[in-house]
This record gives C-alpha cells, sequence and structure tokens, in this order.
C-alpha cells in the first residue's frame, strides 16, 4: 500500500483490490511480504507490477507514501488500520513515511483529527491530504484538523510531524490560505519545506505567472 504499490497497481493498472507490504525481524534472518488482493485472473499481471515496484524500491527511494484504510477506519476497526500502518512504517526502514488520510471521505474534523492521530502514532514523518483520486481535495478545516493533532502530539513531547496540503490548490492565494492556517496553529517553524509542503502541478503554474507579473 506504498504509493508506488497502491498508485499503480490499484489505481492505475485496477488490478488489485487492496495491497500492502509487511515484514518480520529476527536475530539473524527475515522476510518480507505484499498481501495482494485480486482475481485470479489477473494475478500474473499483478505480480508482474509489485515486482517492478519492488525493484524502484530498491533502487534506492527515499520516501515511502501510504494510504489510510478508510474503509477500516470508518467501521471502527482503529487497531486494523493502525496495524497496517506500523506495519508499513517498519517496511520503509529510514525512509520518510507519509500518510495519506483522504479527508474527503472522512466525513467530519473530529474524524480528521482522530485519523492523524493514528497516523502519527504509527510512525508517520508526514500527513496529508488527498491522494488526488478522491472525489475532493484538501479543504481549510480538514488542514485545520489535522494541524490541531500535530500541535497536540507535539505539545505531549512528540517528534515534530509534517502536513502536505494536496488537491484543490491551484493558486498562490489557495496556498496562502494554507499556509496561515498551519501558522495560526502550529507557529513559523512549520514553515519549512520538511514540515509544509503543498502537492498541486497547477499550482507550480499559477506561482510562476503571479512572479513573472511582478
Amino acid at each position: 500500500m506504498s504509493s508506488r504499490l497502491f498508485q499503480r497497481i490499484r489505481e492505475e493498472l485496477a488490478l488489485a483490490y487492496s495491497i500492502f507490504t509487511f515484514q518480520a525481524l529476527y536475530t539473524h534472518a527475515g522476510w518480507f511480504g505484499v498481501y495482494l488482493g485480486t482475481r485470479p485472473a489477473w494475478a500474473a499481471a499483478a505480480l508482474v507490477a509489485v515486482d517492478e515496484v519492488s525493484a524502484a524500491v530498491a533502487d534506492g527511494a527515499t520516501e515511502i507514501d501510504t494510504v489510510l484504510n478508510r474503509a477500516a477506519f470508518l467501521s471502527g476497526r482503529h487497531d486494523l488500520a493502525a496495524a497496517e500502518l506500523r506495519a508499513l512504517r517498519k517496511a520503509a526502514g529510514s525512509a520518510h513515511f507519509k500518510v495519506i488520510l483522504e479527508v474527503c471521505e472522512l466525513g467530519s474534523a473530529a474524524a480528521v483529527v482522530e485519523a492523524t492521530r493514528l497516523a502519527i502514532d504509527a510512525g508517520a514523518d508526514m500527513v496529508k491530504t488527498s491522494t488526488g483520486k478522491g472525489a475532493a481535495g484538501a479543504s481549510p478545516a480538514a488542514v485545520a484538523a489535522m494541524a490541531e493533532a500535530v500541535a497536540e502530539h507535539c505539545a505531549a513531547g512528540g517528534r515534530p510531524v509534517g502536513i502536505k496540503v494536496a488537491g484543490g490548490v491551484r493558486t498562490a492565494a489557495d496556498a496562502l490560505e494554507y499556509l496561515e492556517i498551519v501558522r495560526d496553529v502550529l507557529g513559523d517553524g512549520w514553515l519549512v519545506p520538511e514540515r509544509l509542503r503543498f502537492g498541486a502541478s497547477s499550482l507550480l503554474g499559477n506561482v510562476v505567472a503571479e512572479l513573472v507579473a511582478c
């Protein structure tokens, strides 16, 4: 369920219903596995895609994205959703580990706060609003809820956790609105790339146009 596995095999190729990685480490050995739920007719093609992704990771991926299991989370099976994220955190090793919440599907600010807490407790280095495949992207209310959960975590002595705002951020004005939300809740210390990012290709074009106009 890393971004490479999930996006390529489930979202792009539609070869699986569910996919995630897991591992077990022992003193002198260990093993790493990929769980893939698919139809028998799709299995061969799906396995080829997994091999392609595994090769890419072995080539030196430094960031891993994973998507929160919203079906488990929204049905109250938070333990399952958390267990999947913890397994993926271990599989990611030292790579930067980002958890995508898909906030448009969570239903309320309270649910976004709870999902953010779950992701942080499972080891997320950064929480991201959206995959870009959902019905909607980021929203000011969702980003404020994520920032509040991060602030709560840090106030309790936890490590800094970043926020990535993605989906629907099209203009410099949009980005500035989210920047101000994060600044208000978490302070100027979060206005650095390690702690605040934007994911929006159209935003870049707008920012460039604004700079040229100046």
